[in-house]
């Protein structure tokens, strides 16, 4: 059987990188796109799974990955890519941008991280990655972007807290720490940007499918 590989954000820029990249190797691909997305931006694609939700409303998220289990008892890994990005000093940061946020880049990756990893626990082997940032590591790297530095922050603690107890259970979780990614929208909201030092979202999505496959 073919391995299975769950894909939130499946329609954005790196999440749809992630799909080839695992579609090309033969892996049963479940791709969780937005209420709001166009599953047709996914026809390159197959026989692939697909399903809708809001991942960062967690009745949603958890009656979709319901639907999902049904037919895939056993889930390989999971690659978690929903976010977005906004800027803000401190002084331009409210409570609101804030939960914003929190909700956007961890809400999101909660909602699924939680109930898939105990599932992998469950069945004593998995891969679990979720999406970071080079700011939330760096030294004042977020100074520019503090309710964005805040909540990929968040993300990036889960992922040790679930090795903390996912080690014994041969389950990892990995967090990929992008700089800028080199997209359409950040080229337009950038356009002076020099894009040769931007990520490629194929050089992350191989970056994701190797620690898949450690």
């Amino acid at each position: 059987m073919k391995p299975v590989v769950l894909i939130t954000g499946a329609s954005g820029n790196l999440g749809k990188a992630v799909v080839k990249r695992f579609y090309d190797e033969n892996w049963e691909v479940i791709a969780v796109l937005s209420e709001r997305s166009k599953a047709e931006v996914l026809n390159d694609f197959k026989g692939i799974q697909i399903f809708k939700t809001d991942a960062a409303n967690e009745q949603k998220a958890a009656d979709c990955l319901s639907k999902i289990i049904k037919t895939n008892p056993v889930i390989d890994a999971a690659v978690l890519t929903v976010g977005g990005y906004e800027s803000g000093t401190i002084g331009q940061t409210s409570v609101k941008q804030i939960d914003k946020l929190i909700r956007l880049n961890f809400y999101s990756a909660w909602n699924f991280a939680q109930p898939v990893f105990k599932l992998m626990t469950q069945n004593n082997k998995g891969r679990l990655v979720m999406i970071g940032s080079q700011v939330a590591v760096k030294e004042e790297g977020g100074l520019f972007a503090i309710a964005y530095t805040l909540s990929k922050s968040v993300v990036i603690k889960l992922a040790e807290l679930l090795n903390g107890s996912g080690n014994k259970h041969q389950v990892r979780c990995h967090t990929v720490n992008p700089s800028t990614i080199d997209t359409p929208q950040n080229r337009t909201a950038v356009p002076d940007a020099d894009f040769t030092k931007w990520q490629k979202p194929e050089a992350l999505a191989e970056e994701i499918f190797n620690f898949v496959n450690s």
